[in-house]
């Protein structure tokens, strides 16, 4: 049974297919279309508008974050495309062939790309004040515009002698293609259900694509309501073109742009990325959760106008070459011939004469009813469609069919093979790019005659000064573990609290992981203005720790050197000096505390006896093509101390043999002068899998790839706990008076107490920090016999409110918006703003409030309830203990 509801959606339906068949119509026609005027009927504006996009993107590189460059950019497109108009209006007053055109048009973006490229300072970066630099847009479409023209050629070559060369012509005057309106279809709910079950399981891609889109670029809060909304309102959409055939080709309009050619690829990655919005998936949605989402915007319309430029001229290369066996050789040299069909009458309401078939946009072929007295006749085909109904009553064993079938192969293989020369474009260069020396993100050190090392400080001189020797004060280690920004900021509430308290002047080693340790390094560089009275070097602290560092490693993720032998590692490394700003920028200016930053390692490569030494060891790695995954597991700390390789651990099997694997944790010492504090936070913050291993060559003879600290374990207390205990075997008897030693661990990694099945995942990810648990307690126990006087451990870990999984982001972005939930379930859910949090965590050591004025008292008074007083019983104990008389408990 009909409805009345289901009769105004096919109404509307039909509504909407006249706007976008009279809309497609007016806009991609080619004779008579808007470029006439101009003296260009053979192409549509995608021909001018599309390389006015690459232009502006060649220009200004595929981050669109507002510049002069921006503006630059924009003239180059409008200066691009009146060049790009004139070639065509000329191209065609000289009878230049369509493979002319494209030439020309691929030339002149060869010299856009040139232009920039010889214009840029090599050393340029996107981020640096200058109107261009160097990015892989520019090699990217002069690779695919010169593909693009060669597969014309061989197009030319495909359909240079083909059969039924009369037939074909023949043909076309005894077939009616002009589409004669269909009744209004009946729908029936029954029907219209199973039309849209269809539309989910045959098109998923296109029913996913809009609301995916869409979720791309909303705000958190409108992410799951609109794409739910817009899911539902598209498969209304794709069910009724499911049972509308004339609907459906006017959609097909819409998702060809989305899905024809290789825009289907930039789709695809569309939409995964959508849906890992909605679910929330961290590495994903906390990117698109920033500020600067038009970055985003601006890698996704240059690759689909990448795509939709080369599927144009490939497009139109072969309905051109169509064009041209359906009106005889030579007859489409104006992109139209004359459809002189010779059947019946009545057929359809098209009157006979002045019937045409001409180019269309994006490669298709319009059958089109000469306008005059008449309103406009028209119908739209692919090449293939239109191939397909010039034979569709033809007997199978019919020659002309066979012709036909010839012709359709050959538009096939051209459509594969202008794709084929795109991937072996690209491919063959990404793989000598591959193959290029990687660069280093932390170098060895320079040869002495160049530059004079700073000696690294002795462990137990920063360890044990003189005034803490003589019992005056105790000593204080601070240990920080990974969480990205949620780390950060924690860590540095932690240590106003100590500041606050009149004991951050005591801590004299510190040592971290990830954000954590970025925290820390921060603390390492302005010690001294956090020590002092003034309240803006907090500020600065904090907004520093609040940065948006992945943002400014999306914007340079295109920069030229990414591809040619650079990781993503030096951008964060680069946003961190940046932003960071102080005098103390390397390890060998810091004098007077001990840093520790912490890398996992991910395998090694070391010069052989018989390598030359004046080689460099990134060239070797590149000929040898592979290093050694033994040291895996294992540590590289980045310090400004003088402790050695493994911190003299003992080994488990005796005699040590050559490679350390089931011997000892391999611990590998990285400092010196040359290196800086940024880069080796960076290193130690190098979260997979946005960002691949990063190389850090400890001296001209060992390469070490790196990872994220937390990779092994999430804290880095083993590392501090090895320095004290080195320390006390190295200069420490010279410390008369050993002085209370209080080592504070940070927790801010992610939490869940929450069991699913996983089928061994958890217990693979999990089991590193559980043995470095073990590990610390019996190094705690160690130095605890040796020591000689107080030691006391402090775990603070940060409130579960906070660090529960998909709750406070940790990608180096703060999040505007931060929903805390009080359970797994989240039934319980309080939504604040990143700033609220930051208040929140600045006033943990303060009781929280009667009652709530505020979100950020709202969120205090959850911490507070959540969290069993054990935060705050721990945090009081550990104040008592240090301002206790000598820092005893």
């Amino acid at each position: 049974m009909r409805l009345a509801l289901l009769d105004l959606l096919v109404d509307a339906i039909r509504s909407i297919d006249d706007r976008i068949r009279r809309y497609d119509f007016r806009v991609n026609r080619t004779v008579g279309g808007p470029l006439e005027r101009l003296g260009i009927s053979r192409h549509t504006l995608g021909a001018i508008v599309l390389p006015s996009v690459l232009v502006f993107f060649i220009v200004n590189g595929p981050a669109l974050r507002p510049s002069v460059r921006l503006g630059v950019a924009v003239a180059a497109a409008v200066l691009g495309g009146l060049i790009f108009a004139a070639t065509l209006k000329e191209g065609q007053r000289r009878g230049f062939s369509i493979r002319g055109d494209l030439a020309i048009q691929a030339a002149l973006l060869l010299a856009a790309a040139v232009v920039v490229w010889v214009t840029a300072a090599p050393p340029a970066r996107e981020r640096d004040d200058v109107i261009v630099y160097r990015h892989v847009l520019a090699p990217i479409v002069t690779l695919i515009a010169a593909a693009a023209v060669l597969g014309s050629v061989f197009a030319g070559w495909l359909f240079k002698s083909p059969p039924g060369r009369d037939a074909i012509p023949m043909r076309l005057r005894l077939v009616e293609l002009f589409v004669p309106l269909e009744l209004k279809p009946s729908i029936t709910v029954a029907t219209f259900l199973l039309a849209g079950f269809e539309a989910v399981t045959t098109t998923p891609g296109r029913l996913l694509l809009p609301a995916a889109m869409a979720a791309l670029f909303l705000w958190r809060q409108w992410v799951v309501p609109a794409f739910i909304v817009l899911l539902f309102v598209n498969m209304i959409l794709l069910a009724s073109a499911n049972l509308d055939a004339r609907f459906s080709a006017s959609w097909n309009l819409l998702h060809r742009l989305f899905f024809g050619g290789w825009a289907a690829a930039v789709s695809g990655v569309v939409i995964v990325l959508g849906v890992c919005r909605v679910f929330d998936i961290q590495y994903v949605s906390t990117i698109f959760d920033g500020a600067r989402s038009y970055t985003i915007a601006g890698y996704l319309a240059v690759a689909y106008a990448l795509a939709w430029w080369h599927d144009y001229w490939t497009s139109s290369v072969g309905a051109f070459r169509l064009l041209d066996l359906l009106g005889g050789r030579g007859a489409a040299d104006d992109a139209r011939i004359e459809y002189g069909y010779q059947g019946g009458e009545g057929e359809t309401s098209v009157p006979l004469e002045g019937r045409f078939i001409q180019m269309h946009g994006f490669g298709r072929l319009l059958v089109v009813h000469q306008l005059g007295e008449h309103k406009p006749y028209f119908h739209t085909y692919n090449p293939l469609a239109l191939a397909d109904a010039l034979t569709a009553t033809l007997p199978a064993k019919d020659p002309v069919r066979a012709a036909f079938e010839w012709v359709k192969w050959r538009l096939n293989a051209h459509f594969l093979l202008a794709a084929a020369l795109v991937v072996v474009s690209l491919g063959v260069p990404a793989y000598l790019l591959h193959r290029l020396p990687q660069q280093a993100q932390i170098p060895g050190p320079p040869p002495p005659p160049y530059a004079p090392p700073l000696w690294p400080v002795a462990a137990s001189t920063v360890l044990f000064p003189y005034d803490a020797c003589t019992g005056a004060r105790p000593i204080v280690v601070v240990t920080a573990s990974g969480g990205g920004t949620r780390a950060a900021l924690y860590t540095a509430s932690i240590l106003e609290r100590l500041k606050n308290i009149g004991q951050l002047q005591n801590v004299q080693l510190v040592s971290g992981v990830s954000g954590g340790g970025a925290a820390l390094a921060y603390f390492a560089i302005h010690r001294t203005s956090l020590l002092g009275s003034e309240p803006r070097p907090w500020k600065d602290y904090f907004d520093a720790m609040q940065e948006a560092y992945i943002e400014d490693v999306i914007d340079g993720s295109g920069e030229w050197r990414m591809a040619a032998g650079d990781r993503l590692g030096t951008l964060l490394a680069e946003s961190f000096e940046r932003h960071w700003g102080g005098q103390r920028v390397r390890l060998g200016s810091l004098r007077d505390i001990g840093l520790l930053l912490n890398s996992a390692v991910a395998g090694r490569f070391a010069r052989e006896p018989d390598d030359s030494p004046m080689v460099p060891l990134a060239e070797l790695e590149r000929r040898r093509g592979s290093g050694l995954s033994d040291a895996t597991g294992g540590r590289v700390v980045y310090t400004n101390l003088d402790v050695p390789d493994n911190f003299e651990n003992p080994s488990l099997i005796e005699p040590e043999p050559p490679r350390p694997r089931d011997a000892r944790l391999p611990v590998y010492i990285v400092n010196g002068e040359h290196v800086l504090v940024s880069a080796a936070a960076a290193a130690n913050a190098n979260f997979p899998p946005v960002f691949s291993n990063a190389a850090v060559d400890q001296n001209r003879d060992l390469r070490l790839w790196v990872t994220d600290g937390g990779a092994i374990d999430n804290r880095g207390t083993e590392t501090a706990l090895m320095t004290i205990r080195y320390a006390l075997q190295h200069g420490a008897d010279a410390c008369a008076t050993r002085p209370p030693l209080h080592i504070i661990e940070i927790e801010a990694s992610a939490f869940s107490n929450g069991y699913r099945q996983d089928r061994g995942l958890g217990s693979m990810l999990g089991g590193g920090a559980a043995f470095a648990s073990q590990l610390d307690a019996e190094l705690l126990a160690e130095l605890k016999v040796r020591y000689g006087g107080l030691v006391q451990f402090h775990f603070l870990p940060m409130p579960p409110l906070l660090r529960r999984s998909g709750s406070f982001g940790t990608h180096w972005m703060l999040q505007q918006n931060i929903t805390v939930c009080a359970d797994v379930e989240c039934r319980d859910e309080l939504t604040v703003t990143g700033s609220d949090v930051i208040d929140a965590l600045r006033m943990m050591d303060q009781p929280p409030p009667a009652s709530a004025r505020s979100k950020v008292d709202e969120l205090r008074k959850r911490i507070a309830e959540e969290t069993d007083q054990t935060h705050s019983e721990n945090w009081r104990r550990l104040s008592s203990c240090l301002q206790a008389p000598r820092g005893a408990c």
